[in-house]
């Protein structure tokens, strides 16, 4: 079934594999914006920054089925196309609507079960920490402890690699003997505990390399983002899995943005240290969340769950025509 023991290992696997390359490709980037920095003017080297994300964009719109333009034969009559088409019939404001209408939908693939909705809560705390720390942990250690530019280079590579850790802990020793969320649940505790040691850094002396493992705990947790998205998404059917992923991305968004209100609102108003303080809150009851959820789906609504649109969806053209047979009415042979 869907949420089988096998398919969400397999789904943890090869998220974390996304995620390692995804921190590769944030390694290789503190090195490259290094180099850019010190040798080209400041503007110059935001501009190229901005052009390598400009070619990833690039292969995103035109490459991937989900974005790529379809023959003009298959776009709506106000685009130029042929408006004989039956699902080019719909206005702009229509097929506005539809998108909408497809997004508010996929919060029921988000809250569809307890289970589901305690490892959604834990989804969102996740990155609402996350944010907070890699946006105010380097005020936060120049502030409390003057730290020299070489310092907030090894905190950020420290919160970089931190992830990895975490991601190999959980795939290497703690998923084989306590599963899935009793893991996650584990990792998070640990991480809980560490912030609330930081919290009090400015009252205990800490010396500086000891500090710098603290940190390395306080942010291990980071790295339980691919297995919880696996989790989250072995519990629905195939053909919804990606309504899952954007709203899921919307949660993200939404943690970000409120994170880095609360976090500077605390960190301005109150001791730098509180930030170490909301970390521990929200990763502890990210710990909470994921032991609570537990690994046992056999409450959940069937084998797994389908979402239902209450929209009609248009018909579009397939995604490999050469393989369409002579007989064919628009599937696939």
């Amino acid at each position: 079934s869907g949420n089988s023991e096998e398919t969400r290992h397999e789904l943890s696997i090869s998220f974390t594999i996304a995620w390692v390359i995804g921190g590769c490709g944030s390694l290789f980037g503190f090195l490259v914006g290094l180099l850019l920095a010190s040798t080209l003017p400041l503007t110059v080297a935001m501009a190229a920054s901005a052009l390598v994300m400009l070619i990833p964009l690039i292969y995103f719109i035109f490459y991937l089925p989900e974005t790529k333009p379809y023959d003009k034969s298959h776009r709506a009559p106000f685009l130029g196309g042929d408006p004989s088409l039956d699902h080019s019939t719909k206005s702009l404001m229509f097929e506005v609507i539809e998108s909408f209408s497809a997004q508010a939908s996929a919060l029921k693939l988000v809250f569809h079960s307890r289970r589901s909705t305690l490892l959604a809560f834990a989804y969102f705390s996740i990155y609402f920490v996350l944010t907070g720390i890699y946006d105010l942990g380097l005020f936060w250690g120049e502030i409390v402890y003057n730290w020299p530019v070489s310092y907030t280079t090894t905190f950020l590579l420290t919160i970089t690699i931190a992830p990895g850790i975490g991601i190999l802990a959980l795939q290497l020793f703690l998923i084989p003997s306590l599963h899935f969320t009793k893991a996650l649940a584990s990792i998070c505790a640990l991480s809980a505990i560490a912030s609330v040691i930081l919290s009090f850094s400015g009252i205990i002396i800490i010396p500086p390399a000891l500090l710098f493992i603290i940190i390395l705990l306080a942010t291990l947790f980071m790295g339980t983002y691919p297995v919880l998205t696996g989790l989250l998404t072995a519990d629905i059917e195939h053909e919804s899995q990606g309504h899952l992923q954007g709203a899921l991305f919307a949660f993200t968004t939404l943690g970000s943005l409120l994170s880095l209100g609360i976090y500077l609102v605390f960190f301005q108003f109150t001791i730098p240290n509180s930030l170490w303080i909301i970390s521990a809150l929200f990763v502890g009851l990210t710990s909470i969340a994921n032991f609570l959820a537990g690994d046992d789906t056999s409450q959940q609504k069937g084998a797994s769950f389908r979402m239902s649109h209450s929209f009609s969806q248009p018909d579009l053209p397939p995604s490999n025509p050469e393989r369409q047979g002579p007989n064919d009415d628009g599937g696939l042979v």
